[in-house]
């Protein structure tokens, strides 16, 4: 099937909204999301959905609703809290050569990061939406974490009517963003690799 031909079956499209923007931001590009979803609907004659996720602050009721403005009868808002958690500060223990001192030093910071699980829930809205299809279709995955591979891998070896294209900006020197497993998924026919930058005219602005 021909790239072509893509566009014109049913096709499912799903965005791991934080890891693609910051993808792009690390090439001083800003991805502009109503942009994005516009080029989707006139690309695709059959799509079914477009399904945005990101973890989100519980109080960031700004960020809230922007996302609510961009739902309609095609785009979909996924969202999940955002958890912060607090790594501890790291210490070694050293011993003075001069004075046979032991010394105890702060290696690492305490630091904190924040998680929400927004790959496991990709993973299930998808595998949810296309395992059983009766008919060929399309699905479209905007991110640059390989952790979706082996999922990509099992529903194409489970549905032989299913296609992926993923789209994410390419490996090199610069950006080491793309996992090096989405290249090897390349031995499947079904399976597309896409250049995010072969489209960013349409759907980024510069910062």
């Amino acid at each position: 099937m021909t790239k072509l031909a893509l566009n014109k079956i049913p096709t499912f499209v799903y965005i791991d909204a934080s890891n693609i923007r910051n993808a792009l931001r690390h090439n001083s590009l800003m991805i502009d999301f109503p942009m994005l979803f516009a080029y989707l609907q006139k690309k695709y004659k059959k799509i079914r959905k477009i399904k945005y996720f990101e973890g989100l602050h519980q109080k960031d009721t700004i960020k809230q609703e922007e996302l609510a403005e961009y739902e309609s009868d095609v785009v979909e808002i996924k969202t999940l809290s955002r958890k912060s958690y607090t790594n501890r500060a790291k210490y070694k223990n050293f011993r003075c050569n001069n004075c046979q001192t032991n010394n105890k030093v702060q290696v690492l910071k305490p630091n904190k990061k924040f998680k929400s699980n927004i790959d496991v829930y990709l993973c299930s809205e998808l595998m949810s939406d296309v395992i059983n299809r009766k008919r060929k279709t399309h699905i479209v995955l905007y991110t640059c974490d390989g952790d979706f591979a082996e999922m990509i891998k099992k529903l194409m070896e489970i549905n032989s009517l299913l296609y992926f294209t993923v789209v994410a900006p390419p490996y090199s020197s610069t950006n080491n963003y793309l996992s090096s497993r989405f290249k090897e998924l390349g031995v499947f026919e079904r399976y597309f690799l896409v250049d995010i930058f072969s489209i960013k005219d349409k759907i980024t602005i510069k910062k």
